[in-house]
């Protein structure tokens, strides 16, 4: 694979300021024949940084943000060049000029916000902080614009900057650790709770901060060591007076989205965090007047989320929402703040009967949800953030209902039911849940889910930077799914096939893979060299992608959804190995559709030798691919899934109201 023009000068001899110029110079000349060569132009920062050249590294770094506003590494190397130049230099002001040209640009990013042009904003901010550097409002405004790009560790660069530059900023730490904490950066979080708790102490920093967790845990010891001490903190939370946290949104922010990648039942934790809440923030059990009234008419079912857009959850959502029945349904779909509309959010909007966008405002939120007089709301993904996971302590419907978005039970008294699928559960599963399990029958998936295009045309490993001759494992989850039982799989396969290399896919958090190879060096050093990260890629090239390797692996404990549906789109063979949790079971159930068990591993030697057999025996990968095109049609546009939640629906509204 290609890599970025790194420095071969030594940064640490009497030579390497003269060293330092003569590669800045080879570089300016190289980019002087390519000046949108991303990777040409970091190694130009990178030598000028070297070379204490701090105003041409800046320049080199700003240019990369100008091709590719979100590359993550200009942002983190030019936050670490600002970093360095705050604490060694003297701040300077602007020319008058420039001063006036950046207030204009912070006034153009704000306008610009207002109006939802998110990636104008960034310009615009990108602009006033090339001509103030040291402005802590520049670099608070790309913050606040990054994280709502989804850019969060970019984001997080510029509010640590803010904070630098304007000691005391209570909104710049504020807003760090509210990132540092989504991340999972635990230690990070802390650092900066801390300090605003110095500034402006309170009970929802308190709680934000006690209950972090780590998105990459590094052994299975360690993920019971978190577990105890957030179950002790909540114990004691529960014990001791109640805290006051009057609006918890966005002010008390909890990760609790972590917990479900620990591999185990999470009824007893969840639970004790929403008394925790609902005993500091009692407003949040607020009741609608229609809550309890029975249905007239068609039955109004209201989809909510954050992600109802270009997402995984728009993806496994989109199909529902246009194929309920509308001589039986009224379909409302209800989206979270912050919004962010692309085509697919376009085509579910058009597909409900009403679509409704609330603020950031719990209280108003609520209001705007009862004023609909729903009969079920559906809450598609309580867990993977904030705002919907303290909504759903209100009652705002006869039935409140959440499902495989993010498959954990919530804790949460006034959610009902947790809408499952016999192919999922074991027997006894239902003491998983707080909610009543509410099982649909025989279904691959829960999601009516459209067919993905297939690439237009075969595609080759060279064009994606791999060695032709090798076996290419690729497990293409977040990297936080790759629980610590995962390693030894890992590196069973790798010891098996002396030509295997295991492909992970980068995305969202470039500290989430330091810490994983940090890990499986320890864990399982032997092979670790051979387990390689890759730039994650568009939907129509990860399709391709998936063509090319050899087999695909899912991970235990949790496994894929999009991504295992994606990958059976396309024939890829795919290794599961289903555990006691549904979220562990998702793929077996898919191949169980397609009454094809090769891939289906009883244990974790079985899985390696499924999945070294399919890299080995080209007769065998062919079979099962060959098997898995014929009989995925089960796995899409199934109009059975729409038929089965119509049937829950109704059920669930029967019971509510009688």
């Amino acid at each position: 694979m290609e890599s970025s023009p790194s420095l071969t000068h030594g940064v640490g001899s009497n030579d390497a300021p003269q060293e330092a110029s003569l590669a800045v110079r080879h570089y300016l000349d190289a980019v002087a024949r390519d000046p949108t060569n991303v990777a040409l132009l970091l190694a130009l920062g990178n030598a000028a940084s070297a070379g204490g050249l701090t105003q041409q590294a800046a320049d080199a770094y700003w240019s990369v943000i100008d091709i590719e506003p979100l590359s993550l590494e200009g942002h983190l190397r030019l936050g670490n060049l600002l970093t360095l130049i705050s604490r060694t230099q003297p701040q300077q002001s602007p020319s008058g000029l420039d001063a006036q040209a950046a207030t204009a640009a912070l006034r153009s990013a704000s306008a610009l916000m207002s109006q939802g042009e998110t990636l104008g904003a960034l310009r615009a901010l990108v602009c006033a902080a090339r001509l103030s550097p040291c402005s802590p409002e520049a670099h608070h405004g790309l913050g606040v614009v990054l994280n709502a790009l989804g850019a969060p560790e970019q984001a997080l660069v510029h509010y640590d900057l803010a904070a630098r530059l304007r000691q005391g900023w209570f909104d710049a730490l504020d807003k760090a650790a509210m990132v540092a904490t989504s991340l999972g950066l635990p230690e990070r979080s802390t650092h900066y709770i801390s300090r605003a708790m110095r500034l402006s102490p309170s009970d929802a920093l308190l709680l934000r901060g006690a209950l972090a967790l780590r998105a990459i845990e590094q052994s299975a010891q360690s993920i019971d060591e978190t577990r105890q001490r957030f179950e002790s903190v909540l114990d004691q939370l529960l014990l001791r007076q109640p805290l006051n946290v009057p609006d918890p949104f966005p002010a008390a922010q909890l990760p609790l989205f972590y917990l479900a990648y620990h591999g185990k039942c999470n009824r007893e934790i969840n639970t004790k965090v929403a008394q925790v809440m609902a005993r500091a923030s009692p407003t949040l059990s607020w009741t609608a007047a229609h809550a309890r009234r029975r249905p007239k008419g068609r039955i109004k079912v209201g989809f909510v989320s954050h992600y109802l857009r270009g997402h995984s959850i728009g993806r496994t959502t989109s199909g529902l929402v246009a194929r309920l029945s509308r001589e039986r349904f009224e379909v409302f779909v209800i989206n979270l703040y912050p919004l962010a509309p692309d085509a697919l959010a376009l085509r579910i909007r058009q597909s409900a009967d009403h679509c409704v966008n609330v603020g950031d405002s719990l209280k108003d939120a609520r209001s705007q949800i009862a004023a609909l007089g729903l009969d079920v709301l559906f809450y598609q993904d309580i867990g993977l953030e904030s705002f919907s996971y303290y909504l759903a302590h209100a009652r705002l419907a006869p039935v409140q209902c959440v499902s495989y978005g993010h498959p954990d039970t919530t804790g949460i008294a006034n959610v009902d039911y947790f809408i499952s699928n016999d192919l999922y559960e074991l027997p006894g599963n239902t003491s998983d849940y707080s909610e009543q399990l509410f099982l649909l029958h025989a279904l691959p998936t829960l999601a009516y889910y459209y067919r993905p295009t297939p690439p237009e045309k075969p595609a080759e490993r060279q064009a994606f930077g791999l060695d032709p001759t090798e076996h290419l494992y690729l497990c293409p989850q977040m990297l936080f799914k790759l629980h610590p039982d995962f390693d030894q799989i890992l590196g069973a396969i790798l010891r098996r096939d002396p030509q295997g290399r295991i492909l992970l896919i980068l995305q969202h958090c470039d500290q989430w893979r330091e810490q994983l190879r940090q890990r499986f060096v320890r864990s399982i050093p032997d092979v670790a060299e051979r387990i390689c990260f890759i730039p994650a890629r568009p939907t129509p090239e990860f399709l391709q992608l998936l063509t090319v390797v050899d087999v695909v692996l899912d991970t235990p404990h949790f496994n894929g959804m999009n991504s295992s549906l994606e990958a059976l789109a396309v024939g890829a063979p795919l290794v599961t190995l289903p555990t006691a949790l549904q979220r562990g079971r998702h793929t077996q159930a898919m191949y169980r559709a397609m009454e094809i068990g090769d891939c289906i591993a009883k244990d974790a030697q079985d899985y390696v030798d499924i999945a070294c057999n399919l890299a080995a025996d080209a007769d065998f990968r062919r079979s099962v691919r060959s098997r898995i095109l014929e009989r995925n049609h089960v796995l899409f546009e199934n109009d059975a899934v729409t038929r089965e939640f119509e049937r829950f629906f109704a059920t669930a509204v029967q019971a509510a109201t009688t």
